[in-house]
């Protein structure tokens, strides 16, 4: 018995050491989709007949969220759907904007495919990540709508202020009285 218990925790921390912190992990670029079939994309136009499938502003109506990802694959076999997100400056570890940022496009994505997107994944100048779909990203992503949908009524929103979210503001420094500057 206690040699199970122990094989269950090292499964347990293997399978984190190799997923990453969060559902996220790092590659080194955007693997070859060859049995994929770009099905949707922001800037492509599609080929005669099909430009109205690659453009315009996905909505869920489940969700109440609307986006436009930068590009949705599906699988030719399985039909898995992947989301690829393109970002034009360099990070060493997604933000977590961008993070919220695909996991609403795995939420609409879901919505309107009727296919849950099980990775996404975010590429940068410098490095590629994938972004697992997992329960705590689309509670993240639906507690922050939620935050926002209160805050457009009231006018008002609870900060999250912390050196973590504020070293990059743009008002740091400035008219903030959470800054971090002087």
């Amino acid at each position: 018995m206690t040699y199970v218990l122990v094989a269950a925790v090292i499964a347990v921390v293997v399978f984190m050491f190799i997923f990453g912190r969060g559902g996220v992990s790092s590659c080194k670029k955007l693997p070859r989709l060859i049995m994929y079939k770009l099905i949707y994309s922001d800037t492509h136009s599609g080929t005669k007949g099909e430009e109205d499938a690659y453009r315009g502003i996905l909505y869920s109506p489940k969700y109440d969220l609307q986006g436009k990802p930068d590009m949705i694959y599906r699988h030719r076999l399985t039909g898995n759907i992947i989301i690829v997100e393109i970002k034009s400056g360099n990070c060493d570890w997604p933000h977590e904007g961008d993070m919220l940022q695909v996991g609403t496009y795995m939420l609409i994505v879901e919505d309107i495919y009727l296919k849950r997107p099980k990775k996404a994944y975010i590429l940068y100048k410098n490095n590629c990540f994938v972004v697992r779909n997992t329960h705590s990203l689309r509670n993240d992503v639906l507690d922050t709508a939620q935050r926002m949908r209160d805050m457009l009524i009231t006018g008002e929103e609870e900060p999250n202020a912390s050196f973590a979210n504020c070293r990059h503001c743009v008002c740091d420094g400035t008219v903030c009285e959470f800054s971090q500057g002087e």
